[in-house]
């Protein structure tokens, strides 16, 4: 595996608990990352604009400043950063408007767990693969978890 120090992924999502599931999938699957989290369009600017992510996961309805608006002023500062929606949409408008404000990659809700880690793979430098198979070790209950119980060991929220 390549050497990923300095590769930041910002996830931005104003729910706690998508926010907490996508933080642990993520820690999981890229250690050597440094996860960055945002509750808000602002605050995820604010992050993108001071660490220079390689890759940023945003929502699709945020409060403040809207999704559409933020990816737009990332894509302005940093035109190679990969943006991944993951929202629980699936209407075409909204795949439209996304793509003309510079997303890169559509991931739904739903198909999270699956899609995320391969959609973030395509827009990291360098090739940097997740962590071996989790699912295959059993070791995607922490993942699924998060989603319910929402461990607390990881970062400030």
């Amino acid at each position: 595996m390549k050497e990923t120090m300095g590769t930041s992924i910002l996830i931005i999502e104003d729910h706690e608990r998508m926010r907490r599931a996508i933080f642990d999938h993520l820690h999981m699957s890229f250690p050597d990352c440094e996860i960055l989290v945002a509750a808000t369009g602002e605050e995820g600017l604010a992050l993108a604009q001071t660490h220079s992510p390689q890759v940023v996961v945003t929502d699709l309805c945020l409060p403040g400043l809207n999704d559409f608006e933020v990816t737009r002023r990332i894509k302005a500062l940093c035109p190679v950063t990969g943006i991944v929606m993951c929202s629980a949409s699936d209407e075409p408008d909204d795949r439209y408007v996304a793509q003309e404000a510079g997303v890169d990659e559509w991931v739904s809700k739903a198909e999270a767990i699956d899609d995320l880690v391969p959609a973030i793979q395509r827009h990291l430098a360098g090739g940097v693969s997740p962590s071996q198979d989790r699912h295959e070790n059993g070791e995607s209950e922490p993942i699924l978890a998060s989603l319910v119980g929402l461990s607390s060991e990881h970062a400030e929220w």
